[in-house]
């Protein structure tokens, strides 16, 4: 502390630029080309063209402050490197680094950057120059541990197929007090190259249920891709996607140690080349060069087929309505636009199946992205990936019910979508639901839209269970019920006896005016009871069904 004091005397001499702070977080991969020049070149800018330094714990690049220097960066940038715990304690570390008006961390191990630099000058000083208006920035295990959250991985990186089945596994360790630079923002670098939603989204769900960040933000970026964050919070893409990921306020989370966790309603963006995502109000502030608008209402509630999708069987894919093709031949094909399409049986309509998601490694990106260009390539469809070892049952009325691991990416909801050059997907309010063992979730919930030119209903005063009609009734009948606000809504049948029969919805559902038709299958006629579940509030009907 003595040592900090000190160095806060020299703060005077220090000249930095007169303006905010600014973040560049670089997935990884190959750097010098069009992508990388002008992602590196917004940096120099917010740098003011002073002096950058990159740093590491061991070998830092020269290559680095040659290519700033060559982007107008001042010739007196260089590489730093800060090895032992005793050099980062040193003040004399800090007078050196807070001459920079940019600092840049290179790709390495995030546990070594935090056991050797948390609580030392070297955090001191990357916070001073990002305070007094320098621009911070890192790559690879450098842009992870900027964020709000860090994924420390002090005993090793987690693969995602370990993680999407146990997120509480040994390797899965944070770290959020390192910096104070991204508020509520949880980076994950080579997010779709090595399949890491499977490893992010329990991890958010973990700091939802355990830590209470129910704000949290993950950030997947790709390799070859920045994500360039100005002082107003606006976020640009530059390169390929970007993925943001982040609970809603009505998100169910339920994390157990050793079973996939259940995690649902999560707002999920995929967004391409210049592209800006405003990190305050999370929402879109320009759709960039590939995203377009989706305009078209969403389709009438399709006729679901009663089906079970088993997630150790290849063909599973064919129940969609299209399937995505080359999956297995080369591991490279969803980077290099060589995944096909193809039409499938339509048994699950506007969906596209995914199985096997978590088989072999070399194929994750693949079978996790080929789900979302089948996405941004399809208005108003659905993925469902599911593992091996897992199913997922579909009935009728389009009850889906999780057997184990299963995911459902919801672009019925999307309002942007679109493809790059490679194919590379991009989607814009999508949902996300990561279900287990014996969750279902309303597929034909997910077709209700309102259409462009029709006004916003005004939700009701009440929460209220109706009379269905008709009453009696022989083939159907619809129940309508009211929501107030934002309710976590169960609408279930039941005999006389209480027994319940079947369940219509299990599901958060926005407030307003509902209506669901009851089919019956398979019951002799009689009395029949409706029973409504929304937040604290209980309704029962009586319905009246003649064969």
């Amino acid at each position: 502390m003595l040592k900090l004091r000190l160095a806060l005397l020299i703060l005077a001499a220090v000249n930095l630029p007169a303006y905010s702070q600014s973040v560049m977080l670089v997935g990884g991969g190959v750097e010098g080309g069009s992508w990388s020049n002008e992602a590196y070149s917004w940096f120099v800018q917010e740098a003011d063209s002073g002096i950058i330094i990159n740093i590491d714990w061991n070998n830092p690049d020269p290559w680095y402050a040659d290519y700033f220097i060559g982007l107008g960066a001042d010739p007196q940038s260089h590489a730093f490197e800060i090895p032992p715990r005793p050099i980062a304690e040193d003040s004399a570390t800090y007078y050196h680094l807070i001459t920079a008006s940019g600092i840049f961390l290179e790709d390495g191990y995030q546990w070594q950057y935090v056991v050797r630099w948390q609580n030392t000058m070297v955090t001191a000083a990357i916070q001073y120059v990002f305070e007094n208006g320098g621009a911070i920035g890192g790559i690879g295990a450098g842009a992870a541990v900027l964020g709000d959250v860090i994924l420390d991985a002090q005993f090793g990186y987690p693969d995602p197929e370990i993680v999407a089945y146990d997120p509480y596994h040994t390797f899965i360790t944070f770290t959020d007090d390192f910096l104070d630079i991204l508020p509520n923002v949880f980076p994950e670098p080579f997010f779709n190259s090595y399949g890491q939603l499977g490893r992010l989204v329990p991890m958010i769900a973990r700091r939802v249920q355990d830590y209470g960040d129910q704000s949290l933000m993950g950030i997947g970026i790709e390799q070859e891709t920045a994500f360039c964050v100005s002082p107003d919070l606006n976020g640009t893409v530059y390169g390929e996607t970007v993925t943001i990921i982040s609970p809603d306020y009505f998100s169910f989370v339920n994390c157990v140690p050793g079973e996939p966790p259940t995690f649902t309603d999560i707002h999920f963006h995929q967004l391409l080349h210049h592209a800006t995502f405003n990190l305050d109000n999370r929402s879109l502030i320009d759709p960039g060069v590939y995203l377009n608008p989706i305009i078209n209402p969403p389709p009438d509630i399709p006729q679901f087929n009663a089906i079970t999708l088993d997630g150790s069987d290849d063909s599973s894919r064919y129940d969609g309505e299209v399937v995505i093709t080359n999956l297995s031949s080369n591991p490279l094909a969803w980077w290099q636009g060589l995944l096909g399409q193809t039409a499938g049986n339509g048994l699950v309509p506007n969906s596209i199946v995914m199985p096997e998601i978590w088989d072999d490694p070399q194929f994750y990106a693949n079978r996790i992205s080929g789900g979302y260009w089948g996405l941004a390539s399809n208005e108003h469809f659905i993925t469902i990936y599911l593992d091996n070892g897992c199913y997922a049952n579909i009935n009728n009325n389009g009850l889906l019910t999780a057997g184990m691991l299963t995911y459902v990416l919801n672009g019925i909801s999307a309002t942007w979508a679109g493809t790059n050059a490679y194919r590379l997907p991009g989607i814009y309010d999508a949902r996300l639901h990561f279900l287990s063992d014996g969750d279902s979730l309303r597929l034909d919930s997910l077709f209700v839209g309102i259409e462009p030119d029709q006004e916003i209903e005004i939700p009701p005063q009440t929460t209220k269970l109706l009379q269905n009609y008709p009453n009696p009734f022989n083939a159907e009948t619809t129940i309508s019920f009211n929501l107030p606000v934002r309710s976590a809504v169960t609408l279930s049948i039941h005999d006389i006896q209480g027994k319940r029969v079947e369940v219509l919805v299990e599901e958060p559902i926005r407030a307003g005016y509902h209506q669901r038709v009851w089919r019956p299958e398979e019951i002799s006629s009689g009395i029949y009871l409706c029973k409504l579940i929304a937040n604290d509030h209980h309704n029962v009907i009586k319905l009246i069904y003649l064969k």
